[in-house]
């Protein structure tokens, strides 16, 4: 089976990473959009990135955070790998306008 060895919790993204984390964990974040706050949760200030950022500087594993393309964002996240893409909007109103979003990381792609 595909998902036998998936872990699904109800927790706050900073305890489920703490607890988790391993060297052999891949985390795949995709918090809320910077300065577009459109869920119950918090993320509304550049402090909960930061935040954010203070956890994943510490992680043993590897991931991978995507995220909207601000000067904010970039200057938080600058001691990572960051890659700016074009990304196609298929959903609601922006169904076929294009995005500006990073992909940031702390691991290397061969070839990048």
């Amino acid at each position: 089976m595909r998902l036998s060895q998936t872990v699904v919790e109800n927790l706050p993204w900073d305890n489920f990473v703490q607890r988790y984390d391993k060297p052999d964990t891949f985390f795949y974040l995709d918090p809320p959009y910077f300065t577009r706050p459109a869920y119950k949760y918090n993320f509304e200030k550049i402090e909960d990135f930061q935040h954010m950022n203070s956890i994943l500087s510490k992680v043993k594993g590897k991931f991978l955070l995507s995220i909207n393309d601000t000067p904010e964002i970039r200057e938080t996240f600058k001691d990572f790998s960051v890659l700016a893409v074009t990304v196609p909007y298929t959903v609601a109103k922006k169904n076929g306008t294009v995005g500006k979003e990073l992909l940031i990381r702390n691991y290397e792609i061969s070839g990048n």
